[in-house]
């Protein structure tokens, strides 16, 4: 991924995480309230048969940075989808994305219930910093 990228550190806004027992959630989609035309360039291939690993997808590259970076600090993770908006996906329109989502206790948000633990605001910002250090070229802790 090129250093010109978007990290956004955010809570995971629903119950998944929580439930998974789960610390970094890692989005490989988010919901998006508009229609966009969008090309993308890269070398298809047949959905079923061929592997993830035999293809070339910025979006999956992102996602498995998110992920490659929280494994290697010893952080559970869930691949998962957005069902909330957010800036990644209006900033995704000029350049790569990702998102890093921790757990919020009872699934709350955006209301005075909402609590993410300390342990997991730390887990999130420590993937966030190993992203931003990849992205950038250097070599991440952990």
């Amino acid at each position: 991924m090129a250093p010109a990228s978007y990290f956004e550190l955010h809570i995971e806004q629903g119950p998944r995480l929580e439930r998974k027992g789960r610390t970094i959630g890692v989005p490989r989609g988010i919901v998006c309230l508009h229609w966009y035309d969008v090309v993308v360039r890269g070398e298809s291939n047949q959905v079923g048969p061929t592997p993830m690993e035999g293809r070339h997808d910025s979006l999956a590259a992102a996602a498995e940075m998110v992920g490659a970076t929280a494994g290697r600090l010893g952080y559970s993770t869930l691949p998962m989808v957005s069902g909330a908006g957010h800036d990644a996906s209006y900033v995704a329109t000029a350049g790569p994305t990702a998102m890093i989502f921790v757990p919020s206790v009872g699934g709350r948000s955006h209301v005075e219930a909402e609590v993410t633990t300390w342990e997991h605001c730390e887990a999130g910002a420590n993937v966030l910093l190993g992203c931003v250090l990849e992205a950038a070229g250097a070599t991440s802790a952990g």
